[in-house]
């Protein structure tokens, strides 16, 4: 089945953008005039859609509902623990300080806006039966499964719903301070022994379980580490709420990466195939979602012209060079012509810069120190390293500082790779929140690993980042390499 046209697509556009404005302005600041302005369109499409700004705020409640959906089917997909198990996994999550976020000032604004507006009232009245009859399946489930007894499960819902509403409201207004971890401590603590549920300081308490990403047949115990929330928004000063994807490897043959951006929140990917004709095909077909990289052939006697032809003729935005597809360094000689013409049209030149596992060409072939000469000799030209130099991080981290042409992507298969103990990235982690944090760029890779796209922004979220730094990773570091900033 096709996409749908234009006039269908654009309701969850404007209401994304609506999402913002509220955000950043508060209610009142989100005038149709305004919203309209910032999405580069008539405000009659914004009123043909919804008819009027009432209209428009019912329907972002009900989108958030959606939202709330989508994160929750996420949940359950990437989620191996069984069901009978799964309200502790619940219980453990939402009374988690550390995990728990707050919800946004758009949910609060709309919150508000119920008290003196009977229709905002039904919307978000919608929201909570939406997560009461979640948590009274996760009982039912824990029942079902001889993990509790329980006569009254709608009265028990009801009850868990208030101490989470009321836990996350006090964090709201205290903020993460000892007093509220105690309070958070205490309500988990509680709740799991009112339900005979396993005492919450055991280790075998911790039920989430992921695959691991180097042996699927080997798991560890991950506790909230991957779970979503069901209804709350991320807060703007924690989570970036805008993303760009720099290394989003779909399958140029299909649309479904336009619903796999659209569930990760993604506002626009660069996409990258073997073929430019396909590549030029998807972008042309989503200008507004996708940026084209196209595959240069260093060999040909007119590298340059080609270059040239891809970014003025096909709409391309920036150009890829593989060592290990070409079986030549990034200095080589032949890749200088595009270089050069990608450096005349100021477009970003992607560069693998990783290991490869072909055991028939040279693994050196993607190490960052053969970047340094292109730096050296095309000071203005943007560089991008993409897969972040694993395994030569640290020389990759050296290669950044000395040259400020040079940005780090992310896509190294897996969020949580980062984090691991002694696995190699913590050099980049730790100059990457510091002195390189307006160079750091996110790229997902997409359907390359078996993760899906959402659980990998979801994972990337989580990063041990300064908040600022965050939103510099997931979208302005970007924005600015594309001179959208």
């Amino acid at each position: 089945m096709g996409r749908k046209s234009i006039s269908h697509i654009r309701k969850p556009e404007i209401l994304k953008h609506t999402y913002q404005i509220i955000k950043e302005e508060g209610l009142e600041g989100a005038s149709i005039t305004k919203i309209a302005k910032r999405m580069g369109i008539n405000s009659g499409i914004i009123i043909n859609n919804f008819k009027n700004k009432e209209t428009l705020i019912l329907e972002l409640v009900d989108y958030m509902l959606t939202k709330a959906m989508g994160n929750y089917r996420t949940f359950m997909e990437t989620s191996n623990t069984s069901p009978e198990r799964q309200l502790e996994v619940m219980i453990d999550y939402f009374f988690d300080p550390g995990l728990k976020p707050i919800r946004s000032n758009v949910f609060w604004a709309c919150f508000a806006l119920s008290f003196r507006n009977e229709k905002t009232k039904s919307e978000i009245r919608k929201m909570y039966l939406f997560f009461v009859n979640q948590l009274i399946q996760f009982l039912n489930d824990a029942q079902s499964g001889g993990r509790i007894e329980i006569d009254n499960k709608e009265l028990l819902a009801h009850v868990l719903l208030t101490a989470i509403e009321g836990t996350g409201y006090l964090k709201m207004i205290r903020g993460n301070t000892a007093i509220v971890k105690q309070t958070y401590t205490f309500y988990k603590n509680a709740i799991k022994n009112m339900l005979n549920l396993p005492d919450p300081t055991q280790k075998e308490a911790s039920f989430f379980i992921i695959s691991d990403p180097v042996n699927p047949q080997q798991t560890e115990g991950r506790q909230g580490s991957s779970i979503l929330t069901l209804f709350e928004e991320d807060p703007a000063d924690t989570l970036p709420s805008r993303i760009i994807d720099l290394n989003h490897f779909v399958q140029a043959k299909t649309e479904a990466c336009m619903d796999d951006l659209d569930a990760a929140g993604i506002e626009w990917g660069v996409v990258f195939s073997p073929y430019n004709k396909q590549t030029a095909r998807m972008i042309k077909k989503f200008p507004d979602r996708l940026k084209g990289v196209a595959l240069i052939d260093p060999y040909h006697s007119n590298a340059s012209k080609k270059t040239k032809q891809a970014v003025k003729e096909f709409g391309f935005s920036a150009v890829y060079v593989s060592p290990s597809h070409w079986q030549i360094p990034a200095n080589d000689p032949r890749f200088y012509p595009i270089y050069s013409m990608a450096n005349e049209l100021g477009i970003p030149v992607f560069i693998h810069s990783a290991m490869n596992y072909d055991t028939q060409i040279s693994m050196d072939l993607g190490r960052p120190i053969h970047i340094d000469p292109v730096a050296m000799s095309f000071p203005d030209l943007k560089i991008v390293a993409t897969c972040g130099g694993w395994p030569w991080v640290n020389e990759m981290v050296g290669l950044a500082r000395r040259h400020r042409n040079v940005y780090i992507e992310t896509a190294f298969d897996y969020p949580e790779n980062m984090t691991a103990g002694k696995s190699g990235w913590e050099m980049l982690l730790q100059f990457g929140n510091t002195l390189l944090q307006d160079r750091i760029v996110f790229g997902s890779r997409g359907k390359e690993i078996e993760s899906s796209l959402s659980s990998v922004i979801q994972k990337a979220k989580r990063l041990p980042l300064k908040p600022e730094v965050k939103q510099k990773w997931m979208y302005g570091n970007a924005a600015k390499l594309f001179g959208l900033t």
